[in-house]
């Protein structure tokens, strides 16, 4: 006892507390914090499973929580497809697939009377934040039909998509639909990989995990994915891995002079131009890679076989990217190469840009920062110069 100091003698009869009850202490406090965080997130809507693959290409996590998409097994080259008769609201619109697995209605049998075109190509053909109603296939159809002819346009686009799959997946589905015209509708990243890989896929089903449903974790492991596909999508498209990868689908440009010239106009357009080292130019470099534009040559020449055997023509336009203000130039290098190549193969090529630049690409924008996908003018457009082009094929 301390009769001199009454707090002392008071302290003294408190027992001492040990290293467990200040680690306890420690983890009460802790725990309400965490839960305070916890608490603020979910009131403040915070998901950053649903953002944070919100600018990256390819497959979409949408897709997969929905059930819109589906892996493929064992194909060398499909990774992912879309579900047969799955519908959900997704991509910023209302998602509804045919019985075949394409946002369209069902393919109906075809008949002699009837033309029948299929339209390939990625996003901006599937269709991102968009109605089904607006998209080319749909406006060129539509054009058509109000001349009296029997027209159908099928939509085959898939998201995230390349030119080497979309010709495998119409390898895949050319016995039923009979084509007489295939219209690809190339996109300027079609260069690259942007699509997802098989780790990509199964990385985005992990989050069905009910421990994600804690949005604490969703912050901790959506920055390491968030790191970990930044540094993977880097890695599948430096041009030694890219090499590597598609080693199979590369065919030889050595015997053409006149691709080797526009691929080199290309190269030097793009170094003397400090824009195009920005982000979203980053796809016109792609295009002074002789093994890059390799794969788009053997895979239209794989096109070119498909459509001999199936007694099937091919026209391809590019989707023009539609913030090239300033590159111009650049751009109008890397059409010519694609030209180039289609034409190369037989196949006619429907000049696109002049159209959508007469408009104003800044009037076509979807969003203010999505250059790869026109809005529904854009669409219509597009199919307005597809109609004028295609017009006497199909008379």
């Amino acid at each position: 006892m301390h009769p001199d100091d009454p707090e002392r003698a008071i302290a003294s009869t408190r027992p001492a507390r040990g290293p467990a009850a200040k680690l306890g202490c420690s983890l009460v406090v802790l725990a309400g914090l965490l839960g305070l965080i916890e608490l603020g997130l979910r009131v403040a809507g915070y998901d950053p499973f649903g953002r944070m693959f919100a600018e990256a290409p390819g497959a979409s996590r949408e897709g997969l929580e929905t059930g819109l998409m589906r892996e493929v097994q064992g194909d060398p080259i499909l990774v992912y497809e879309l579900t047969p008769g799955a519908s959900a609201y997704a991509w910023q619109a209302d998602m509804r697939f045919n019985a075949s697995g394409f946002r369209d209605r069902n393919f109906p049998a075809g008949t002699s009377s009837t033309f029948r075109i299929l339209a390939l190509g990625d996003s901006a053909t599937f269709g991102v934040k968009l109605p089904a109603e607006v998209l080319w296939p749909v406006e060129l159809e539509r054009l058509f039909r109000r001349e009296g002819l029997e027209v159908e346009v099928f939509n085959l686009g898939i998201v995230g998509y390349d030119v080497l799959e979309e010709v495998a997946l119409l390898e895949k589905h050319v016995d039923e639909l009979e084509p007489d015209l295939v219209v690809l509708a190339y996109h300027p990243n079609d260069i690259g990989h942007v699509s997802a890989t098989r780790t990509y896929i199964h990385r985005l089903q992990s989050y069905g995990s009910p421990w994600y449903r804690i949005r604490i974790l969703q912050y901790l492991r959506s920055r390491a994915d968030e790191h970990e596909l930044a540094r993977e999508f880097q890695q599948v498209n430096t041009d030694e891995y890219f090499l590597e990868k598609n080693a199979s689908y590369i065919a030889p440009l050595e015997a053409d002079p006149g691709v080797r010239k526009l691929i080199a106009e290309l190269a030097s357009t793009v170094e003397e131009n400090e824009m195009a080292q920005r982000i979203k130019h980053r796809y016109l470099g792609w295009y002074a890679n002789e093994a890059r534009v390799g794969k788009l040559r053997y895979s239209l020449e794989r096109l070119r076989e498909l459509a001999r055997v199936h007694a099937f023509e091919v026209a391809l336009f590019v989707v023009p990217w539609l913030g090239d203000k300033g590159m111009e130039a650049a751009y109008d290098a890397m059409y010519a190469i694609v030209r180039h190549e289609t034409e190369r193969v037989g196949f006619r090529f429907v000049p696109m840009v002049d159209a959508t630049r007469s408009k104003g690409h800044a009037r076509l924008l979807i969003e203010k920062r999505d250059f790869g996908h026109p809005n529904a003018t854009g669409h219509r457009v597009m199919a307005e110069r597809l109609h004028q082009s295609l017009g006497e094929r199909v008379r």
